[in-house]
């Protein structure tokens, strides 16, 4: 499992089967979410569907057949050729793949989703990989202390000089744990998007407006 760049983009190789294509951008040539399938795939030709969502830090997760723009923080589908997309700043991207119901995913995964159960509707991850994007890590993501008081955040808070500061890799990797899923299905890209300012947008950094988008397609 690696992640490897060609041009402006980032591709995951040797974690997804070989007619999933999934991975992410840089912020060296931003793009057009619009554009960006034939960004990735020139060769298509205008033949991909393209589906993305106004991110709403919620927990609805829509299945889709038809590409458009959804009001939601997760997106499934089980079409060939349909690009799904997530765009993030500091939020954590998860990109899914079910081997046994031949679908994939695409998570936006804030603080406020985890809060309200975006992952839920994923209640048995044994056929699953998730695929953890660019976003905070828990080197810089500092929160205040009525974290404590939500439950399902506890164990996942670490008090370092004073502040607080959350985990959302391993909050995401005990749920998958948890609900059946596997070790090695499980692929951390280990890029915080704070820490990386010469590749990555962050928000809490520069209140950057622009945004990674990490993408999966099936074929």
């Amino acid at each position: 499992m690696k992640v490897s760049k060609c041009r402006s983009f980032f591709f995951i190789e040797d974690f997804f089967p070989e007619n999933v294509v999934a991975g992410f951008t840089s912020s060296a040539q931003p793009c057009d979410i619009a554009d960006l399938a034939n960004r990735l795939f020139p060769d298509f030709d205008g033949r991909l569907s393209l589906s993305y969502m106004n991110q709403l830090h919620g927990d609805r997760l829509r299945r889709i057949s038809d590409p458009g723009v959804y009001d939601c923080d997760g997106l499934v589908t089980d079409k060939a050729d349909h690009l799904l997309v997530v765009k993030t700043a500091d939020c954590l991207p998860i990109l899914c793949y079910d081997s046994k119901k031949k679908t994939i995913s695409a998570i936006h995964l804030g603080w406020r989703s985890a809060d309200k159960g975006i992952l839920d509707s994923f209640t048995d991850c044994a056929d699953m990989k998730f695929f953890l994007g660019v976003g905070l890590r828990q080197c810089c993501y500092q929160v205040g202390s009525d974290f404590f008081s939500k439950s399902g955040f506890r164990p996942y808070l670490e008090e370092k000089n004073g502040s607080i500061f959350f985990d959302p890799i391993n909050f995401v990797k005990q749920y998958f744990l948890s609900r059946g899923g596997r070790p090695e299905n499980l692929f951390d890209c280990r890029i915080c998007s704070f820490c990386s300012a010469e590749n990555f947008f962050s928000y809490r950094r520069e209140k950057s407006i622009d945004r990674t988008f990490s993408f999966i397609l099936q074929q």
